[in-house]
């Protein structure tokens, strides 16, 4: 079994290596001149459009104060939070989020000192 195994194996590289052979050589055409060249270089590195500007940063908005505003809360703790970039709420992903009086309403009585203090 192994003596037909490699039989064919060889067979298959000696067909591979024929057909390799028959094709016709690659030709690459005309070469360019110099000028020729360096005009197809010119084309293909200037740049029709004028270079975008960068979009200016927007401004970050105000943070509320205490008592106004959007405020953020989790589902556990006793605060809520007056910045969405809090640092005790990094990386959650059950933000809760409404008025003052909603997180009063779920048991939040005062804003975390880290980012109203602020």
């Amino acid at each position: 079994m192994r003596r037909i195994t490699i039989a064919v194996l060889l067979l298959l590289m000696l067909l591979s290596l024929s057909a390799c052979t028959v094709q016709d050589p690659f030709d690459a055409g005309t070469p360019l001149s110099a000028d020729e060249v360096r005009s197809l270089k010119e084309s293909l590195t200037e740049n029709n459009t004028p270079p975008a500007e960068p979009e200016p940063e927007p401004e970050p908005l105000p943070e509320p104060s205490v008592g106004e505003g959007t405020v953020y809360w989790l589902e556990s703790g006793s605060v809520y939070h007056v910045s969405a970039d809090c640092r005790y709420l990094k990386n959650k992903t059950n933000v809760k989020t409404g008025t003052v009086e909603d997180a009063n309403a779920a048991s939040k009585a005062r804003a975390c000192s880290s980012c109203a203090g602020k």
